[in-house]
């Protein structure tokens, strides 16, 4: 199970597990939200080397084609190297996609996904909380 609390969550952060491969940042701080997403990208696509490559789907791009989120997380780059694939605003449509998406160890690849106004208590946060590759992480402000 991995959701760190308030008090540990910038140390969780700074030096994520090497197991957990995919992030939700979840709550009613949208700005808290994508400055820890931001860092986070930066930090894992440093991590990683030259070779890793951010990819950002909006919120736009999820909702249209949900199956890609899967497809982009389950197939390497052209070229090697490690993808992090970055949701920047979760659509409710895409949902279930990336539940499929995260129902196995991602093996590769990093998801780092932003839901603002998600709760605590559903799925896709309780999926996330859950398993030991995955970690939910609130951002409620201060």
């Amino acid at each position: 199970m991995v959701a760190p609390s308030a008090a540990s969550v910038q140390k969780f952060l700074s030096a994520p597990p090497h197991s957990v491969r995919g992030f939700l940042f979840y709550g009613s701080d949208g700005l808290q939200i994508s400055a820890r997403a931001e860092a986070l990208a930066t930090l894992v696509a440093k991590k990683a080397g030259q070779d890793a490559e951010v990819m950002r789907l909006h919120d736009i791009d999820a909702a249209a084609a949900p199956d890609r989120i899967a497809t982009e997380l389950n197939t390497g780059w052209l070229f090697g190297g490690t993808k992090i694939i970055w949701l920047t605003n979760l659509p409710a449509k895409a949902h279930a996609a990336v539940l499929e998406a995260v129902a196995t160890p991602i093996d590769g690849a990093f998801l780092i996904a932003q839901a603002p106004d998600l709760k605590k208590s559903h799925k896709l946060t309780q999926t996330f909380e859950g398993v030991s590759y995955l970690a939910a992480i609130s951002c409620y402000g201060e």
